[in-house]
């Protein structure tokens, strides 16, 4: 994706810059229980407590500032009703088209799973703790109806929806996106973003971020198959989610370069700091070379997470999950990526880029031709 706003405003995930309103979600600190009172936590479905607790007030003050953004009865709310899942508040443009229930249905099945697959994988290896406080994604109805939004009210600087197909703001802890066909690899991959920035409390700069990282982390989760199966306990069917799967487009981009012999090397890739991707990712319009790093960085960073998790059986797996961890602690960086991989030398580094594209035009070829012949099974193109 690409975008063209000026490296001097703020930066956002999803190759989009703005500055949206730090303000709109500044929230106050919730006021905190009497010492003495005798209510105990377990009455915590008891309506007076409700109105005390922390997330739910959060969530309230969330709606109100949306509410006074956008205007009263422009958004539809899900949020802590038994279907939505915490830590989740999605607010859907009100539309006499959609069918709410079924919108919240989708989005509660994406997001927890989202969820929950996050913290599966790396809740022990990151001691990342559960999110407290309302994780907000706005749902427009179209990409139309975001540009109609953005155009009438430039009081909100919205991103321009020109490159992009749904944009995370780490200023502001937001997640926004419209309705499209690819709905779901979008919530998945922005989604990531919005976790992974959650996980950490909000506390890493986004200047100390690995740019090869969030965006092959998020590529990665955001490759996904799905299907329905029947449920015992819910008695019914059920959408259920695989993560990780092969991503034809990316797979193209980092095969192309290896054969055009303009790959970045693995040194190369993660030695790139957060500057410099930025700085290529939002001028690309008219500029080759601007573009051309910018493909890479996701197209070989979703290869580069592919590689540690599934090279000879997972080799490099658990130190990528020390990785993982040292990102997550703002301090993923060439350095700590040569010492978590044991790479001292040129020549470790060489011989471990070789494995790198070894794995990219064997593994990944092999996934893709298994990919075509299930698509071209189910008479898909």
């Amino acid at each position: 994706m690409r975008a063209r706003w000026p490296l001097a405003t703020l930066f956002l995930f999803a190759s989009v810059v703005t500055a949206t309103s730090v303000s709109l979600f500044a929230f106050d600190d919730p006021p905190k229980p009497d010492a003495d009172d005798p209510k105990p936590a377990a009455a915590a479905d008891d309506e007076d407590f409700m109105k005390r607790d922390g997330f739910t007030l959060r969530g309230q003050e969330a709606m109100d500032r949306l509410d006074e953004a956008y205007g009263k009865g422009f958004w539809t709310y899900f949020f802590d009703d038994g279907v939505m899942p915490r830590p989740y508040l999605v607010a859907a443009q009100t539309k006499a088209s959609f069918d709410p229930d079924t919108l919240k249905k989708e989005y509660a099945e994406i997001l927890g799973y989202l969820y929950q697959e996050f913290y599966r994988q790396y809740r022990t290896i990151a001691d990342l703790k559960d999110v407290n406080e309302p994780v907000v994604v706005l749902v427009f109805d179209s990409r139309d109806d975001y540009k109609k939004v953005r155009e009438e009210k430039p009081e909100l600087r919205l991103a321009n929806e020109e490159f992009i197909a749904g944009y995370y703001v780490p200023s502001t802890g937001i997640l926004y996106q419209w309705r499209q066909s690819d709905l779901w690899h979008v919530m998945f991959h922005e989604g990531t973003h919005q976790l992974v920035d959650y996980a950490t409390g909000r506390k890493v700069m986004q200047f100390n971020e690995s740019p090869w990282f969030q965006e092959g982390i998020a590529d990665f989760m955001g490759g996904h198959k799905s299907k329905l199966v029947y449920s015992e306990e819910k008695k019914g069917f059920v959408r259920e989610f695989e993560l990780g799967q092969f991503i034809a487009d990316r797979f193209q981009t980092a095969q192309s370069a290896i054969l055009g012999e303009y790959a970045l090397s693995v040194r190369e890739l993660v030695g790139m700091d957060f500057m410099r991707f930025k700085a290529a990712q939002n001028n690309q319009e008219g500029n080759s070379n601007n573009q051309r790093i910018t493909g890479l960085v996701y197209a070989q960073g979703w290869a580069l997470v592919q590689f540690l998790n599934n090279f000879q059986g997972g080799k490099y797996e658990p130190m990528f999950r020390e990785f993982f961890k040292a990102e997550l602690q703002g301090k993923g960086n060439e350095k700590s990526f040569g010492e978590i991989f044991l790479l001292e030398t040129d020549d470790d580094w060489s011989e471990f880029n070789d494995e790198y594209v070894e794995f990219i035009t064997t593994d990944l070829r092999r996934m893709r031709l298994k990919v075509d012949k299930e698509k071209k099974e189910k008479g898909e193109k």
